[in-house]
């Protein structure tokens, strides 16, 4: 399975490229490759391309209108506990470990807290992504630059 994620313009809150982009994805609806939620059956069925629009909850309205869903929201992992967030609606859930733990890494509160916010969302049945995250600790950056 893989991940076709669309970021919205942030600038663009009524989200009016959403026709437009359910009406791109008509060849890969047609041939059964998009993964599909159907509300009468309560039914997740992944196929081979999971479509996750990713920004803030104005897509919320939208996503939870299409029948059957085969667009799904990007769930913040900030915010996991609002009951809002299924798999139905949000198969997967983001952070930017840049923007919330700086370019470190995670010890004791935080490594903690991070490893609470995963935990709730597999115990939900979402998939977690998390980008910026650092490649090393920059002391070890600084020893491989040093000893290259």
């Amino acid at each position: 399975m893989d991940f076709f994620v669309l970021q919205p313009r942030i600038n663009e809150p009524e989200l009016r490229s959403f026709p437009m982009v359910s009406h791109a994805l008509e060849p890969l609806r047609r041939k059964g490759y998009l993964t599909t939620y159907n509300s009468r059956t309560d039914k997740l069925n992944f196929s081979a391309i999971t479509v996750i629009i990713t920004c803030h909850s104005n897509v919320l309205g939208l996503v939870k209108a299409l029948e059957p869903r085969d667009m799904f929201m990007d769930a913040p992992l900030l915010d996991i506990e609002n009951p809002s967030f299924t798999p139905s609606i949000s198969p997967t859930a983001h952070m930017s470990f840049l923007r919330h733990f700086g370019n470190s890494w995670l010890i004791g509160q935080y490594r903690e807290g991070l490893r609470k916010l995963v935990d709730a969302a597999h115990k939900k049945g979402i998939m977690v992504r998390i980008w910026g995250v650092p490649d090393s600790p920059r002391w070890l950056r600084w020893v491989r630059r040093t000893i290259a």
